[in-house]
């Protein structure tokens, strides 16, 4: 049909709807045929013959059935990717702590595995592996881990220990330093807050003995040896990350000097320390800046 000089409908299928939303495709048959490539790509702008063996940004699957059915694009990542982030928070809640950054110089580094643990006891966990390009940070996958463990864990980055026996942290101080000031003219004093410090301390105490982790078998043999190497540990000045069972965790330093008590037998020695808060445990630089992770990543 022709009005003032413009062609309505002048296709075949030019009243046809046009289509103003896909649903995601999540499988693909092909049957019935002999098949030399597979090759499905966002840009619908052009199809050059041959195919190209380069794969982009818009590309989603190339296969070229060469004896498999490989379709995937890991050599092209790995030349893409500089890194692969490990990222964790609780569920429910907005703020990525950054636990480890794995630099990509190969396809081998993607078959990058660590294990984590920061995570505290009774918490359902995100834990996200997040492309890093040109240091921009690329969709995140994204999987829920539910986190619960008996007793009382105590860290650094390569070595910590681990007891169920006789744990306890019975108290807690919340920290908040003030002065009061006195006015003549007033019936009220005023309350001087000093800096913005604010921070716990507490004090822990376990049963510290050698287990068997296959067996579960304690080794009371052996546990001067043992106990004398906890106390080198935790007097090294290094900080740590503390967490216990009920839930709560901290990174911390000790203080003062830690001590041992016997109690019904020779072989059942409690160790006491005294704990002081360094950090808040859902931050990265805090993690980074105490020697827990090797990197200070704070992106998303």
């Amino acid at each position: 049909m022709l009005f003032l000089n413009y062609s309505f409908l002048g296709g075949r299928m030019s009243a046809d709807i046009t289509p103003t939303s896909i649903e995601n495709i999540n499988s693909i048959t092909i049957q019935n045929g002999l098949f030399d490539d597979l090759f499905i790509t966002k840009d619908v702008s052009s199809f050059n013959s041959p195919l190209s063996n380069n794969w982009d940004f818009n590309t989603i699957i190339h296969a070229k059935f060469a004896g498999n059915l490989s379709a995937g694009n890991v050599t092209y990542s790995a030349s893409q990717v500089s890194s692969i982030r490990f990222k964790m928070r609780k569920k429910g809640t907005y703020t990525w702590t950054t636990i480890f950054e794995v630099p990509i110089n190969s396809v081998n580094d993607l078959h990058a595995e660590r294990f984590e643990k920061y995570a505290q006891s009774g918490y359902l966990y995100e834990f996200a592996i997040v492309p890093v390009i040109n240091q921009t940070e690329g969709n995140m996958s994204i999987n829920e881990v539910y986190s619960e463990f008996d007793g009382m864990f105590i860290m650094e980055k390569d070595s910590g220990y681990y007891t169920v026996l006789n744990t306890s942290i019975p108290d807690r101080q919340r920290n908040r330093p003030s002065s009061v000031v006195v006015n003549p003219q007033s019936k009220y004093p005023f309350i001087n807050y000093n800096g913005a410090t604010n921070y716990d301390s507490f004090t822990a105490t376990g049963f510290f003995i050698k287990q068997n982790l296959l067996t579960g078998e304690f080794d009371s043999h052996n546990g001067y040896d043992f106990r004398d190497g906890f106390m080198d540990f935790l007097c090294d000045g290094k900080p740590k990350f503390l967490k216990y069972s009920d839930g709560r965790a901290w990174i911390i330093g000790v203080v003062d000097s830690p001590k041992e008590s016997q109690e019904s037998s020779t072989d059942m020695i409690n160790t006491t320390f005294q704990c002081v808060q360094m950090g808040a445990i859902d931050s990265s630089k805090a993690l980074f800046k105490n020697g827990l992770t090797d990197t200070s990543s704070e992106s998303w």
